[in-house]
């Protein structure tokens, strides 16, 4: 039944996300492909989560629901973290390609003032990467920006999958 829907939500609004032909749907964390080879076994979801839990007390306290992971940033320094696309409770082993996008958290514009790269890419699990591009104001724990995770492979299906990371400035 939420299979059907959303591929019918998908279908008509038409939005795509990835290459290779596949459609977003708004508000979810995966999308719909129309030529994919491989498909998640029944009742098990594809999603993105981190690897390591170095911060797992903190992040239930003050994460909001809407990252997987909340990650602090500070100027002169790289933050890593280590995520993969989950089919189930595992990762999933393939390569996927990632990409991201960063925003301000209360405005959801685009913003450069923190880089974010992945490597290896493609990979799965991938170490995420975030630097301080210009020295920020520290937040006092709360949430500022947020990198926008888009990781793909044409041979699943969904053929993408979605997440956030909220980055916290020290």
């Amino acid at each position: 039944m939420r299979i059907l829907l959303v591929l019918t939500v998908a279908a008509t609004l038409g939005l795509s996300a990835c290459s290779g032909g596949s459609q977003a749907v708004p508000g979810g964390s995966q999308s719909v492909s129309n030529g994919s080879k491989a498909i998640a076994p029944m009742g098990q979801h594809i999603y993105l989560a981190m690897v390591d839990r170095k911060h797992l007390h903190r992040q239930m306290l003050t994460c909001p629901s809407k990252y997987f992971s909340c990650e602090d940033v500070t100027w002169g320094s790289t933050t890593t973290y280590q995520t993969c696309v989950m089919i189930g409770f595992s990762c999933s082993k393939d390569a996927w390609y990632f990409d991201q996008t960063m925003y301000t958290y209360a405005r959801h514009r685009l913003s450069y003032r923190v880089l974010g790269g992945f490597s290896p890419n493609p990979g799965d699990p991938v170490e995420g990467s975030l630097t301080e591009r210009f020295q920020l104001a520290p937040s006092d724990g709360m949430v500022k920006y947020d990198q926008h995770i888009v990781a793909c492979n044409p041979n699943y299906s969904p053929s993408c999958v979605t997440g956030d990371v909220g980055i916290i400035p020290d």
